[in-house]
């Protein structure tokens, strides 16, 4: 009987060991699938309302807007990354079909008579121009990269040639980015005292 008992206290013992061996190899796994839709938005552009050059006098050489350019903000949110350019042109849809337009009437004829709103010519070309925009300070915020993404030539304001302000090549230009416009008026000879006016459109596309 004794002999029976040791063989059976054997056979449970090799059984509880390949038991544990057999524990510690065996494995399981679960996996979760993440997905993360991003819908598309769209290209936008917003720029201030208004801004003044300088005061100054018809003598002077040249007037600008250093103190206060004008900031402008432009937005891809079209998840393409087709990349934009943006363009500006002077609106021709406005008095003075888009050169600078005196706000008070003038007399041009000596008769004594002011009858006549004076503009300062503004030309047709994106070189040689009164109006000069350079663009400043391009600036990525929290969203955008500015890699690839960079200021335009700029040039003379005018409402025939667009010049280019700024632009993102393809591959790049997601996000939101910042960045002043910078205008110099050279006063050309005979200009008539006066406020004057003109309005810059920004497009971006």
């Amino acid at each position: 009987m004794r002999a029976r008992k040791l063989v059976t206290a054997g056979v449970i013992a090799a059984a509880v060991t390949a038991f544990g061996a057999a524990s510690a190899v065996a494995a399981d796994s679960g996996s979760t699938t993440v997905s993360a839709e991003l819908t598309a938005g769209t290209l936008t552009i917003s720029a201030d309302a208004t801004n003044s050059l300088a005061t100054t006098s018809v003598t002077s050489a040249t007037t600008d807007n250093t103190a206060a350019p004008i900031a402008t903000t432009v937005t891809d949110d079209r998840g393409s990354l087709l990349g934009w350019t943006v363009t500006g042109l002077t609106d021709n849809s406005q008095p003075g079909s888009g050169d600078m337009y005196g706000q008070t009437q003038v007399d041009t004829d000596g008769d004594g008579t002011a009858d006549t709103n004076p503009v300062i010519d503004l030309g047709d070309l994106a070189a040689g121009g009164p109006l000069v925009w350079t663009t400043d300070s391009l600036t990525a915020l929290t969203s955008g990269d500015l890699t690839d993404v960079s200021a335009g030539a700029g040039g003379s304001v005018n409402p025939a040639e667009a010049i280019t302000i700024a632009q993102a090549l393809v591959g790049a230009g997601g996000g939101s980015y910042t960045y002043n416009g910078v205008l110099t008026l050279t006063i050309p000879p005979n200009t008539y005292a006066n406020t004057y006016e003109v309005t810059i459109v920004q497009t971006v596309s």
